[in-house]
C-alpha cells in the first residue's frame, strides 16, 4: 500500500457505504469526478444519494488538505537535497 494511501486511511473518519467502509481514495474520486472536475453523472448521482453528504464532504476536504500538506513537506525536503550537492550520489572513488 503506498504511504499516501496508508496515511489517509489510518486517519480517516469512517464513512460507510452499505456495510463497506469507504476509503479516502474512493471519497476523493467521487468528489473529483462527480462534483469538481469531470461531472460524471453516475458519481454525481452516488454523491447526491449519500445520506450524510456533509460528513463525507468534510472528509474529502480533510483528505485533500492532508495530501497537500504532505506533498508540500516532501517537495521542500527534495528541493533542499537537490540544492546540496554533497548529499547527492557521487561515483565511488577508484
Amino acid at each position: 500500500m503506498p504511504w499516501s494511501r496508508e496515511l489517509l486511511n489510518n486517519n480517516a473518519m469512517t464513512i460507510m457505504r452499505g456495510h463497506v467502509k469507504m476509503t479516502a481514495e474512493e471519497i476523493i474520486d467521487l468528489y473529483l469526478h462527480g462534483r469538481y472536475l469531470h461531472k460524471d453523472p453516475a458519481k454525481r448521482a452516488e454523491l447526491e444519494a449519500f445520506p450524510a453528504r456533509e460528513a463525507m464532504h468534510g472528509e474529502f476536504l480533510r483528505a485533500v488538505q492532508l495530501l497537500g500538506h504532505v506533498y508540500y513537506i516532501v517537495r521542500n525536503v527534495v528541493a533542499a537535497v537537490l540544492d546540496e550537492p554533497s548529499v547527492l550520489l557521487t561515483p565511488a572513488p577508484a
